[in-house]
C-alpha cells in the first residue's frame, strides 16, 4: 500500500474518531480558549483499570495540527499500574541506539488529575477517559512557543 493511501486512511480514521464521539466538544481538539481538562469521574481507574492498563500512542498535535507518530514509536507501550509504577515497553522499532526493551519508572497525579508526572516529566492532562488519554505541554524554540499534545488509546 502506498504512503499516500496510508496517510489518507490514517487521516480518515482520525476524522472518524473526531466525528463519531458521543460528546459534543470535539475530542482531541482543544477548545479556544482552553477551559481545562476533561476527565471521567474516576481518572485513576480510567488510567489503570484499578490494576494495570496499557496505552499506545496514536497521534500528536503541534499547534492544533495533527502529526503522525514516528515509525519508531508505533509499537511503544505505556503500562500504568495502580501502585504508581509505570512500565515503558519500547517495542522492536527503536528511536535511540541502545534503547532497552522495557524500562520501569513511576507516575502520579500532581494534586489533581489535571496534571500528571510521568517519570521526571510533568504534563497537563487534557482528556482522560477509559478509551482515550491526552497530555499537553509547551515547547519553547527561540521566541516561539509550540503547543503540543500526545493522544493515546488503550491496547485491547
Amino acid at each position: 500500500m502506498s504512503t499516500r493511501i496510508q496517510s489518507i486512511l490514517a487521516a480518515s480514521l482520525i476524522l472518524l474518531l473526531f466525528t463519531t464521539a458521543c460528546r459534543t466538544d470535539a475530542p482531541g481538539k482543544l477548545p479556544i480558549p482552553y477551559s481545562g481538562p476533561i476527565f471521567s469521574t474516576d481518572p485513576a481507574k480510567s488510567l489503570t483499570n484499578n490494576s494495570s492498563k496499557t496505552w499506545k500512542p496514536f497521534f500528536y498535535t503541534r499547534n492544533g495540527r495533527v502529526e503522525f507518530i514516528d515509525s519508531c514509536e508505533t509499537d511503544d507501550l505505556l503500562t500504568f499500574y495502580v501502585n504508581g509504577d509505570l512500565k515503558y515497553t519500547w517495542g522492536t522499532q527503536h528511536c535511540y541506539l541502545n534503547e532497552p526493551p522495557t524500562e520501569m519508572s513511576n507516575w502520579g497525579f500532581m494534586g489533581t488529575a489535571s496534571f500528571i508526572r510521568l517519570g521526571t516529566a510533568n504534563f497537563q492532562v487534557y482528556e482522560l477517559f477509559d478509551e482515550r488519554f491526552v497530555i499537553m505541554w509547551k515547547e519553547i524554540s527561540g521566541s516561539d512557543t509550540i503547543e503540543r499534545s500526545k493522544h493515546f488509546i488503550p491496547v485491547q
